[in-house]
């Protein structure tokens, strides 16, 4: 009886070693990291998955947005938006 306890025991601490490192790895080292990765002269606005390997990206880059295109090719870039409306 006493193996049946320390069995049950081992697998309780297990799963909450398990849950725990789930929790911090994709719930607060990712928010960390992604924090750490931002810049004040770039940052990603708007990301729009066009096919499973084809997106495009608003990219604010010192105070100007532009428009990426990603694919498996490489990243290109498509325009740079005006805030002036163009009529």
């Amino acid at each position: 009886m006493d193996l049946v306890w320390a069995l049950l025991q081992i697998l309780a601490m297990l799963g909450a070693v398990v849950a725990l490192a789930y929790l911090i790895l994709n719930k607060g080292l990712g928010r960390i990291i992604a924090q750490k990765q931002l810049s004040a002269n770039m940052a990603l606005k708007e990301r729009l998955h066009l096919e499973p390997r084809r997106s495009l990206y608003i990219v604010r880059i010192k105070e100007r947005d532009f428009v990426l295109a990603g694919s498996e090719n490489g990243v290109s870039l498509v325009c740079e938006l005006n805030e002036k409306p163009l009529s």
